[in-house]
């Protein structure tokens, strides 16, 4: 799957989002990297650069006060494309894995831990 089809997928599954989660997400960058970095994969103790699939990264909602304020940087999404695309599925499991990934990292920005996520389907 060419890059410019991955990067539609990760902005439809964005568009599927309710307005009132989109509105919440002013200050969150979404980016299609090629993989997880070297750094990356020590920060989350990832072993297998194929097994990690998007990262959150940020301050999520909940956690925010009048003491830990919006900062200059946006929170940031990262979606990594080879891990996703060379998990051996075809185009329309991809397209619903995206999604899923898309929803699960959105899902951290509002405080929600991976238990949460797994209970939910993402």
């Amino acid at each position: 799957m060419p890059l410019e089809v991955f990067v539609r997928l990760v902005a439809r599954a964005l568009d599927s989002l309710p307005e009132e989660i989109v509105e919440k997400l002013s200050n969150v960058a979404v980016a299609v990297e090629d993989r997880p970095s070297p750094e990356v994969l020590a920060e989350t103790g990832c072993t297998n650069p194929h097994d990690l699939f998007g990262l959150y990264r940020g301050i999520p909602r909940p956690w925010r006060s009048t003491f830990a304020p919006l900062s200059d940087f946006p929170d940031k999404i990262e979606i990594y494309y080879q891990p996703i695309i060379r998990a051996g599925l075809r185009p329309r499991e991809i397209q619903e894995l995206v999604r899923r990934v898309v929803i699960h990292e959105v899902g951290h920005h509002f405080g929600m831990s991976d238990q949460q996520m797994k209970a939910l389907g993402y």
